[in-house]
């Protein structure tokens, strides 16, 4: 039975088809021979209930070309298409927010984190953004935009995930297609990025900056008093002593443990013993 053919493979099927075994697949990437995508994850749909929360969340924002953006528009409305991948958005500059982003199909991962992959023997990788595919024919695209990348948060790619597309998989065929001049790092001087600011914080930085708290109320005398402005404690008080004396540096500043500890309420289990001391006394 004759079939239409395919416009992209896992790796498995792309080794068949070449006639050739996984693992070349993946050092012919390494050497930026081959370029590698993933289908590209579903964001996360809301923040609402901490135990469902996604500890690989894809977060996309979006790279565009800053030179061709219209930003006396509020609104900016992006649809770039092509055989396998499909981005539409439309961002609010004065809120700074996505009134949508959805990215469906093929999203390619950067050769600087495929380099020397093969020589690890990793079985993830860990992405902060992604590009188009470069061999992809545009379908259509949004006029004056130019999308330069798609970046998100840490994401942790999985060597299972890694996809081919029929345009890849014939360059390679014929030879192969090494890729020109790599930077690093990547210069971003001519994009603007496309952002909405961050959604609450999530479970496991709410518990870590919980315990922080928790362990600056109970290991000084005055740890409440310190915890209503931690900045200068931190800097150059006394918890700056307390480092400096056990030959320990504190790896940040006061701003950013302050903004950590910021509405992040102790929970307590008893009543402390400043508390019962002002009950006796009363």
């Amino acid at each position: 039975m004759a079939l239409p053919t395919r416009l992209y493979y896992p790796l498995d099927l792309a080794a068949k088809e070449i006639g050739c075994d996984i693992n070349e697949l993946l050092h012919f990437a390494s050497i930026g021979v081959l370029e590698i995508c993933i289908a590209a994850p579903e964001p996360p749909d809301g923040w609402d209930d901490d135990d469902k929360l996604d500890d690989n969340p894809f977060e996309p924002r979006l790279y565009v070309n800053k030179l061709k953006l219209n930003k006396t528009k509020s609104i900016v409305k992006l649809n770039y298409e092509t055989m396998n991948t499909k981005i539409s958005a439309s961002y609010n500059f004065k809120t700074r927010s996505y009134a949508h982003l959805d990215i469906s199909g093929l999203i390619a991962i950067p050769f600087l984190y495929i380099k020397n992959f093969d020589c690890f023997g990793n079985d993830t990788i860990t992405v902060n953004h992604f590009n188009l595919p470069r061999t992809e024919t545009k379908i259509e695209i949004s006029e004056n935009l130019t999308i330069k990348k798609i970046s998100t948060d840490d994401y942790k790619v999985n060597v299972k995930s890694f996809t081919i597309s029929a345009e890849e998989l014939t360059l390679l065929k014929n030879g192969g297609k090494y890729l020109e001049k790599i930077q690093f790092p990547i210069e971003i001087n001519n994009e603007t990025l496309l952002t909405q600011e961050k959604p609450k914080r999530r479970a496991n930085e709410n518990k870590q900056a919980l315990f922080i708290k928790g362990l600056i109320a109970v290991c000084f005398d005055n740890g409440e008093q310190i915890l209503e402005n931690p900045t200068t404690p931190i800097d150059t008080g006394i918890i700056k002593r307390k480092f400096d004396s056990a030959g320990l540096e504190t790896g940040v500043c006061g701003k950013t443990v302050t903004d950590w500890l910021e509405n992040v309420e102790l929970k307590r289990t008893a009543p402390s013993e400043k508390s019962k001391s002002k009950i006796v006394k009363n």
